[in-house]
């Protein structure tokens, strides 16, 4: 265990890619199968399954220090994080146990927690308090929140094992798709170059399209270029191999239960078949609003009412395999030609434009439409993974905007802790003003640094952690849709919000009106 604390030291005190990949791979290459496993599970964002809340685990932790559960809380917002801080609270002590190794405690001690009673639990907990060093504690601590990326992103966990394992990047991005396993075989496995572990179900690595900056200079031949809507979906790949379906989503969940209705029909395609596309809800013919697909989302059941309310489908764009062959380096024309033959999803159609101008008008209809922009791609480009600028573009509509005023301000995480950065704005309704979005990224250092200084000096009241201010400032905030809601207050949810700019030009009786901002809901209407 000590070689993945002192990783996690390194990783958090280097701000260089570089050295943490050769952190990575100093680690990795060190440890055995069975810590390694575990340390890329973690290291991968994953939590242990304990069946251990974090209400449970603080009030224990006040419980063994002898002190009230606010002193607990007030310092671990102070901190910024409470894995940290009871770490430093609990403090050094004089002779402190050496922890067994890695793999063997998760295994034997973390995981058999949950047929522990909870008295049971709680003495274990608290040896292990009296026992244990200050870096020690915080890795179990982050063991139960799940949160350990540290800075490390999948793509540096890609390269630092590729490189080990003297394996291409993209076929190790292609062995960590979809479900891993924190096994010292499926460890084995992942670093040997001569064993194959491409399961059945395994989707590809997506290959994503790059923001368009000026369409003029990007685009000058328009016969080079593949042109499509932009959906407003969910990014998936559907994958039939030896008569069985699988749906991932972009995000390497396998989203079998929550879409039926794909799943069937799915059934109906070629075996040794892969489209990416996007999942996307149709009603006689007619695509639907995201707000309509996110009642389909996570659900583990769904209903015969669901699926007759909210038929859900993939509007295919692309096809990776085909008759069991990886096709990936055919160029987009030849796999367009092979989806053109399928007919089991309906198929991105293609936009007629051939030159910029008429890119522009059409451009300027994508809100009436109901979609998000142009999806460009290159008709002799490849698929390739992860973002790679050049090929692939989206051209998006730009966003909605409005002018709020901040009312509420809490501080941020990892770097951030220290900082009042994370937003709630409001916006004007019978001279009161209504919360209707929280906002955490747009400023510059330089701004967060001065809107802190100023939220300590003007603070009204103070909730937890929360502080309500003077209602002075007003933020121009962008966002991608709006729908309605019955769980905010406003009435009305906000999608992607971010904030543009601070307005320091407007005060804040100019910012917009809860009626003004619900026009924008018509806009939204395909």
């Amino acid at each position: 265990m000590e070689n993945f604390v002192q990783l996690l030291k390194e990783l958090d005190q280097s701000t260089s890619t570089l050295k943490k990949i050769e952190s990575l791979k100093a680690y990795f290459a060190k440890a055995i199968p069975e810590d390694a496993c575990w340390g890329l599970y973690l290291l991968a964002g994953n939590k242990i399954s304990t069946k251990i809340n974090r209400p449970f685990l603080q009030e224990s932790f006040c419980e063994f220090m002898n002190m009230p559960f606010w002193l607990f809380k007030e310092a671990a917002y102070h901190v910024g994080d409470s894995s940290e801080a009871m770490s430093l609270m609990r403090g050094p002590i004089d002779e402190p146990i050496s922890p067994p190794p890695q793999g063997e405690f998760i295994e034997n001690e973390l995981l058999n927690l949950k047929n522990l009673t909870p008295e049971l639990v709680k003495q274990k907990l608290h040896e292990w308090w009296a026992s244990f060093d200050e870096p020690v504690l915080f890795l179990i601590h982050k063991c139960f929140s799940g949160n350990l990326r540290m800075g490390v992103s999948k793509n540096l966990l890609i390269q630092a094992l590729a490189q080990i394992a003297e394996v291409d990047k993209e076929i190790m991005s292609f062995r960590l798709m979809g479900d891993y396993e924190p096994t010292p075989e499926s460890y084995r496995n992942l670093m040997d170059q001569k064993i194959t572990i491409e399961k059945k179900s395994k989707p590809y690595p997506y290959f994503l399209a790059s923001p368009v900056e000026n369409a003029v200079e990007t685009f000058s031949d328009w016969e080079e270029w593949s042109v499509e809507w932009k959906w407003d979906g969910i990014r998936a790949q559907v994958i039939k191999r030896e008569g069985e379906v699988y749906l991932w989503s972009r995000g390497e969940e396998l989203i079998n239960e929550s879409f039926p209705d794909v799943i069937q029909q799915a059934e109906l395609l070629p075996d040794g078949t892969v489209i990416d596309g996007e999942l996307l809800p149709f009603k006689e013919g007619k695509v639907l609003s995201f707000n309509e697909l996110q009642g389909r989302l996570n659900r583990k059941k769904v209903s015969k009412k669901d699926l007759a309310d909210t038929p859900i489908s993939i509007m295919a764009y692309d096809i990776l395999e085909w008759e069991g062959q990886d096709i990936r380096q055919l160029p987009l024309k030849a796999r367009r030609e092979i989806l053109e033959k399928l007919s089991v999803f309906p198929l991105s159609p293609l936009v007629e434009v051939h030159n910029v101008s008429e890119a522009q008008a059409l451009h300027i209809e994508c809100r009436e439409r109901g979609v998000e922009g142009f999806m460009l791609k290159r008709w002799n480009s490849t698929y390739q993974s992860g973002r790679k600028r050049g090929d692939w573009w989206k051209w998006k509509i730009d966003p909605m905007t409005i002018d709020c005023v901040l009312l509420y301000a809490q501080s941020g995480s990892g770097r951030r802790s220290g900082l009042f950065t994370d937003y709630t704005l409001a916006v004007w309704q019978d001279q009161e003003l209504v919360p209707i979005t929280k906002a955490y990224s747009g400023l510059t250092d330089q701004e967060l640094t001065s809107m802190d200084n100023w939220i300590k000096k003007n603070t009204l009241e103070k909730f937890g952690p929360v502080r309500s201010v003077k209602p002075e400032h007003v933020f121009e905030i962008a966002f991608e849709g709006i729908q309605p809601s019955k769980r905010h207050k406003a009435g009305v949810a906000l999608r992607f919000p971010r904030i543009l700019r601070w307005r320091k030009d407007k005060k804040a009786s100019e910012a917009d009106t809860l009626d003004n901002v619900k026009k924008l809901l018509n806009e939204e209407q395909p």
